[in-house]
């Protein structure tokens, strides 16, 4: 019993039967578990079968038949016999085993402060034999104390941490726990096999028999021979294997997956109450995720929100890849890794409404000068004039029909006798112009004017 002072053990009789009592009446046990393993018969009671059943524990309160002092009794001699003559020394006795390795421990004390019903952590101290799903008792004592399972334990440290419980007893918060694996310890395995006796010594003669005493209870024996002196222990046997672990507990029941309506490839989220709703508008069918509104959330000093685009894996000087982002008032395209090359439109340069065409943005370059302007063409030589008809009455004038080409002048007639004079005739029609000249050639073309600077994008 580790850290445990040696306890009193007696012997009696208690109701019939033999008792051994362990301790005071106020000694203070945690969980104790008791076996019987090697167990030994003499006198009138060699009969196994006796000792097959009717063993138990219990707690008392008084310790019964059993007193504090020794129990004294006469006993009628009869008279002594001469003393046999010395027995032949001994033989010597083999060597003992060397000591088994040491088992696991596992029985702990800790001072750490805890509440029970809680997972937690306590210290209880290093070189502990503890492991991971393991299940442990945690006792303050017999009606406050806590079954559950161990998360980590650190045998430098000696921490040792552990789950929610499966079962709590009683409440509470203390700084006085007993630490041990839950479920009763396997007997301890059985003894190694003892080193080989030592020759025995021969037998002494025997002595010569003493007169026999009057009747009465028979005289005690003679003195035995001395002892040889002991042989060197044997090498202790190697250790019993551990007993077998207690049964696992059963496995809780499987929780029950849940089930959401829905069509094939929607996104699933929470709807921020527990629950779990299949997006309408948000799909993922292993290679394309669709949305109609795409947001980049990314904020921080002068960086807004960011798309990146690899680049091809072929035919391409693009080093990494593509990025659109906002920078200040700026959406910039540009090449992620290598030189960054890249432009950008300031939102500040374009119209409001979203009124700027980004294509024709560029303020226009300043108009070249003009070329000098070409020789002016030779004039036509001019129509001959057509002949003027006679004078009739002036009638009322027409309209003014085309101008027809101009005919040769005719000749001049006679002059008539004047007579009264009539009304003015209607004017005859204009003869047709005269072809055009021929175009002066083409001076030559003025150098062409600077381009202009381009639009802010």
């Amino acid at each position: 019993m580790n850290g445990v002072a040696a306890l009193n053990v007696r012997f009696g009789l208690e109701g019939g039967y033999n008792c051994i009592w362990i301790g005071e009446t106020n000694t203070t046990w945690d969980y104790p578990q008791i076996f019987i393993e090697d167990f030994q018969a003499g006198y009138s009671s060699t009969d196994q079968a006796r000792w097959a059943s009717g063993w138990d524990i219990s707690f008392v309160t008084v310790l019964g038949t059993v007193e504090n002092g020794p129990i004294t009794a006469a006993l009628s001699i009869g008279s002594t016999g001469s003393t046999g003559s010395q027995g032949g020394t001994g033989g010597t006795g083999g060597t003992g085993g060397s000591s088994g390795s040491s088992g696991d421990k596992y029985r702990a004390v800790s001072n750490t402060s805890f509440t029970l019903g809680n997972s937690g952590t306590l210290n209880i101290g290093p070189n502990f034999g503890y492991s991971v799903a393991q299940s442990i008792i945690v006792v303050y004592n017999g009606s406050n104390f806590q079954e559950c399972e161990v998360v980590s334990y650190d045998a430098n440290t000696g921490d040792l941490v552990f789950g929610a419980p499966s079962r709590t007893v009683g409440s509470g918060t203390y700084s006085n726990w007993l630490v041990n694996l839950d479920g009763a310890s396997g007997g301890d395995g059985s003894s190694g096999t003892s080193g080989t006796s030592g020759s025995s010594g021969t037998s002494g003669s025997s002595g010569t028999s003493g007169s026999s005493g009057t009747s009465g209870s028979s005289g005690s024996s003679g003195t035995s021979g001395s002892s040889g002196s002991s042989g060197t222990s044997g090498s202790s046997g190697s250790s019993g294997t551990s007993g077998s672990s207690g049964s696992s507990g059963t496995s809780g029941s499987s929780g029950v997956s849940p089930t959401v309506s829905g069509s094939n490839d929607q996104v699933l989220t929470s709807d921020g109450a527990g629950g779990i709703v299949a997006e309408t508008n948000l799909t993922f069918d292993g290679t394309t995720l669709k949305s109609p509104i795409l947001e980049s959330t990314q904020s921080s000093a002068s960086e807004g929100g960011q798309l990146n685009l690899n680049k091809p894996q072929s035919a391409t000087t693009i080093n990494t890849g593509i990025a659109f982002d906002v920078y200040e008032n700026k959406i910039r395209i540009f090449e992620i890794g290598g030189t960054n090359r890249g432009g950008y439109w300031n939102i500040t340069d374009l119209s409001a409404g979203v009124g700027t065409n980004l294509l024709t943005a560029g303020s226009s370059g300043s108009s070249g000068s003009s070329g000098s302007s070409g020789t002016s063409g030779s004039s036509g030589s001019s129509g001959s004039s057509g002949s003027s008809g006679t004078s009739g009455s002036s009638g009322l004038s027409g309209a003014t029909g085309s101008s027809g080409s101009s005919g040769s002048s005719g000749s001049s007639g006679s002059s008539g006798s004047s007579g009264t004079s009539g009304s003015s005739g209607s004017s005859g029609s204009s003869g047709s112009s005269g072809t055009s000249g021929s175009s002066g050639s083409s001076g030559t073309s003025g150098s062409s004017g600077k381009d202009g600077i381009l639009g802010s994008s």
